[in-house]
């Protein structure tokens, strides 16, 4: 995943509607320093929601120069028996990597069905109007947030030829993700500084995110414990892979009691009260 070539995406694209996720989806496919993929129009297809067909039309569109009616914010390079390489070309951004047509390392795994072939068939075949949605499949995802990277896309609309940058300020922040950015970074959450984030680290915060999202645990029970930890755990040192395995554990006893109402300090105090009870509990037997 590369969230840098989906944030050119947002902020440069002249893409809108099914072009505009076709292209989002390619960027999540996207290596982080090439920003290319060998993903195929089937997996697309399914990600999109669209048929396979309407998904080649619209990655040919993508393609297609400027001035000959297209969009040219994607380069496709066909390999022969094999699936074709997309990289990513936004004006203004620099999301052109090195050469990923050479020969080097294993592949990522390929669907069997060939990917977007070049020629003239009516599967491949350009149209200078956009592309219409499936008439069996619908074209719009039922849900449009990205867990992933802590962030939710802008609402779809209008002509301008690219996302306004206040945009940037306003995108709605995934507050899991927030408050475990404020942990590991001593900052609070920026775009700026999420995009200072390695890879690896960005991954190991969007892991972390994703385990207590499965948890069913609230943003405001995550920032109860991540406040109590010194005192619950005897260390002023957690991490969010440290939080997300022992989160359950920790506000087990105060769920359902204050933390509905977001208060970190009582929160804390009453489940050390009852680790307290029973610690002594087990001492006295």
């Amino acid at each position: 995943m590369s969230v840098q070539a989906m944030e050119a995406v947002l902020r440069s694209s002249r893409a809108k509607g099914s072009e505009l996720l076709v292209l989002l989806l390619v960027a999540n496919h996207a290596g982080s320093e090439d920003h290319s993929t060998w993903v195929s129009a089937t997996t697309l297809a399914a990600e999109a929601r669209m048929s396979e067909r309407q998904v080649r039309r619209i990655l040919q569109r993508l393609a297609t120069p400027v001035e000959e009616g297209g969009l040219g914010e994607l380069e496709i390079t066909p390999r022969p028996g094999r699936p074709s390489v997309l990289r990513l070309l936004l004006p203004g951004q620099d999301v052109r990597g090195p050469d990923v047509r050479r020969p080097e390392g294993p592949e990522p795994q390929m669907s069997a069905t060939p990917d977007i072939a070049m020629s003239g068939t009516p599967d491949t075949a350009m149209s200078d109007e956009p592309s219409e949605p499936s008439r069996t499949v619908s074209s719009t995802p039922p849900a449009r947030d990205l867990p992933a990277v802590g962030l939710s896309l802008p609402p779809q609309g209008g002509g301008a030829p690219s996302v306004p940058r206040v945009l940037e300020r306003d995108r709605e922040v995934d507050p899991i993700f927030e408050a475990l950015y404020l942990l590991e970074a001593g900052e609070p959450y920026t775009p700026e500084g999420r995009r200072r984030l390695t890879r690896k680290a960005a991954a190991a915060l969007n892991a972390a995110a994703a385990e207590i999202r499965a948890t069913g645990i609230s943003a405001a029970e995550l920032r109860a414990a991540i406040a109590a930890w010194p005192r619950l755990m005897g260390s002023a040192t957690c991490t969010a892979h440290a939080v997300a395995k022992h989160l359950p554990r920790l506000l087990a006893a105060a769920r359902g009691v204050v933390a509905s109402r977001g208060e970190l300090d009582e929160v804390a105090a009453e489940v050390e009260r009852r680790l307290a009870s029973r610690a002594v509990g087990v001492g006295g037997g």
